[in-house]
């Protein structure tokens, strides 16, 4: 007969902390959480307790854990150094039907590698007319061309805005 694995509650660091609270997540919803410092890079590993949530197509309440895939994440609200997310996403199939898909991810939008709070701080920093691209890249830990194209993504992607009606002359 097998033994159960036993698991251990590690303290969790004021970084580690502050990540969960910005995500809103409860210490409860986590399944590991640990923190490594590497000089001028912190990287954080996550992975989050299973919701075996109902498969998307034939609605299927039981899936099976598929594979887990790491995604790295983008983190930097760190001025002082730079962060990311490593995030082991679990992918899931349905027995009945075979369609996989990935777990619900709180850290990013959807199709993006760049955490929400980041995209947040950026865009907040981008509403001054006197920052560039640049100096909002090099302060964030990104390349220019990856916050170019993450903040015409999100700004794509949010309402139209409606243009004034033309007056009659």
């Amino acid at each position: 007969m097998r033994k159960k694995a036993e698991t251990r509650n590690v303290p969790i660091t004021s970084l580690e902390n502050s990540v969960l609270e910005l995500y809103g997540l409860d210490q409860n919803a986590v399944e590991s959480l640990s923190s490594t410092n590497l000089g001028d890079l912190v990287i954080i590993n996550v992975t989050l307790k299973p919701d075996y949530p109902p498969c998307p197509r034939c609605g299927h309440e039981h899936p099976n854990v598929c594979n887990y895939v790491d995604e790295t994440i983008t983190h930097s609200i760190l001025h002082n150094c730079r962060c990311q997310i490593n995030y082991h996403a679990r992918r899931y199939k349905c027995p009945v039907c075979n369609r996989t898909w990935y777990e619900f991810n709180p850290f990013v939008f959807k199709k993006q590698r760049i955490s929400v709070s980041t995209v947040v701080c950026v865009l907040e920093e981008m509403r001054d007319p006197a920052v560039t691209f640049t100096s909002v890249a090099k302060r964030y830990n990104l390349s220019r061309l990856r916050l170019f194209s993450t903040s015409s993504t999100i700004m794509s992607r949010s309402p139209k805005r409606r243009r004034f009606p033309r007056a009659a002359a």
